[in-house]
């Protein structure tokens, strides 16, 4: 965990795209234990950027099992110390955002009383429900609910679940409240226990989660993607965001209902074979981040960090986009990590432009390089998202930098094992700055090589040129569309 190199193609700009991205969504989580790692791990809601997401959803309250209210899952972190009063007052910082909080998670669904669907199975228990939760976001000046009850999965879930979204609409609608839901990407989970065009009808949203499609505590043996875009030809099923996405709109939910999930980590393996490419024979769950401290998982800090990336690890991207890139330890035995930088993220978000989605969503922005360890801009993956789905937002260009600190990698032979450090002197991050009206966008939106200059490019943004400067030492690919090692470009201007 402590020896990866980074194979950032941090691409944090206005991608190309022909569709205006100003009404999307940007719905990121907030996980309240990200305060209990330790040292630069630690994450509260002190280090939230409020500019980059146009909803934070606070995870998470919980249900209590006997009074079916919904209830402060952690008092000390959550009132003691303001973390609800602190969340909501993230909007005098911008006045568009949208404050929720999120009911349920893995382990308050899992924790073995079955209250979840107790709670569906009884309209009495409903209405009580109902009831608290309109004092809860009352008290505490949340804007909506998010409902993650993972999940429903008998007929009497699938009714009462409908049942419950349609009381919390109909309790919800004089308070102007929000009401959405995370849902899962498979087929069967879905049929199970969804009922698709009564959520269609009473939530403002849902968050799909396409992300954990793959990992080593319930696949050990097969080391793959957790997050594919699209299927490949490897794949034996249709685990992948594309597929959901289209199974959504397919069962009655409107495209622009649906956010899709990014990831902001990635699963990993102990490889078994010299077998790199994915899927890839593996002996259970790599080793666990120093931050997150769970195995078979790290956050994208923790594999950018710039504690690792001078380690030897072999970094391999899909030209074809249908994954995230994955990389590979030179220990014994190798370990395995795929997930999604900030280029992958950028590609997932012009997808979404191209479906007609409502937008993205993250979990969870604890897990983005937040304090700029890998010296590629703070919240890399976020700020990427962001500037594509909302180009109107205004942030920070110094934190959306293009650089680079990878060697190069090709999916037909191994990367070389000599690797070029990335700088460990502090440098100013990439500049950019509005062009004087020399260079004319080719396109509206995208990013396109300076005429002048190997060591810079334009970044088209609704027909406005942006020049940028590359980090030094540098040069701009347009092939990759990401600054990259001059040896790795083939440039002949000086710059």
């Amino acid at each position: 965990m402590k020896m990866l190199l980074l194979s950032c193609t941090v691409l944090l700009v206005f991608m190309s795209s022909s569709i205006d991205a100003q009404n999307s969504n940007f719905i990121c989580y907030f996980p309240n234990w990200s305060r209990y790692r330790t040292g630069l791990g630690q994450y509260t809601v002190d280090n939230i950027n409020p500019k980059l997401c146009t909803h934070l959803v606070y995870a998470f309250a919980v249900l209590n099992e006997t009074t079916y209210k919904i209830k402060v899952f952690d008092s000390w972190a959550d009132i003691d110390l303001g973390g609800y009063q602190k969340f909501v007052a993230l909007k005098t910082q911008n006045s568009k955002l949208k404050t929720m909080i999120a009911i349920g998670g893995w382990n308050d669904s899992n924790d073995g009383t079955g209250k979840y669907s107790k709670l569906v199975a009884s309209s009495t228990n409903i209405n009580t429900f109902v009831n608290s939760a309109v004092a809860f976001l009352q008290l505490y000046k949340f804007d909506g609910l998010d409902l993650d009850w993972e999940y429903p999965s008998t007929a009497a879930d699938k009714v009462g679940f409908a049942n419950l979204i349609v009381a919390l609409k109909n309790a919800f609608l004089p308070f102007g409240f929000l009401l959405s839901a995370a849902v899962p990407a498979s087929q069967f989970t879905i049929d199970a226990g969804y009922d698709v065009l009564i959520m269609s009808q009473n939530l403002n949203f849902i968050n799909l989660m396409t992300y954990d499609f793959h990992g080593a505590s319930w696949e050990p043996t097969v080391a793959d993607h957790h997050s594919p875009l699209r299927k490949r030809p490897t794949d034996p099923s249709n685990f992948n965001s594309d597929f959901a996405v289209n199974y959504w709109i397919t069962k009655g939910m409107p495209a622009s209902k649906i956010n899709m999930g990014i990831p902001v980590y990635g699963m990993s393996w102990k490889l078994s074979s010299t077998t790199i490419a994915p899927p890839a024979p593996a002996s259970g769950a790599g080793v666990a981040g120093p931050y997150t401290v769970t195995p078979g998982f790290m956050a994208y800090y923790e594999i950018c960090s710039a504690d690792v990336r001078s380690n030897g690890w072999q970094v391999v991207q899909d030209p074809t986009q249908a994954i995230g890139p994955y990389a590979v330890s030179p220990t014994s035995p190798k370990t395995w990590v795929g997930y999604d930088d900030p280029a992958m993220a950028i590609v997932k978000s012009n997808y979404i432009l191209s479906k007609g989605l409502g937008g993205g969503m993250v979990w969870d922005i604890s897990m983005d390089d937040f304090r700029n360890t890998c010296l590629a801009g703070t919240n890399p993956i976020l700020t990427g998202i962001s500037n594509t789905l909302n180009a109107s937002l205004t942030i920070s260009t110094t934190s959306s930098s293009l650089s680079t600190i990878k060697p190069a990698v090709t999916t037909t032979k191994p990367a070389s094992t000599t690797i070029k450090p990335a700088s460990t002197t502090t440098k100013p991050a990439s500049t950019t700055t509005k062009s004087p009206g020399t260079f004319v966008c080719p396109s509206p939106n995208g990013l396109f090589p300076d005429p002048a200059s190997c060591a810079s490019f334009y970044n088209c943004g609704h027909g406005i040129a942006y020049l940028t400067q590359c980090s030094a030492g540098t040069y701009f690919n347009p092939t990759m569309l990401y600054c990259d090692w001059p040896y790795n470009v083939n440039c002949v201007i000086s710059g």
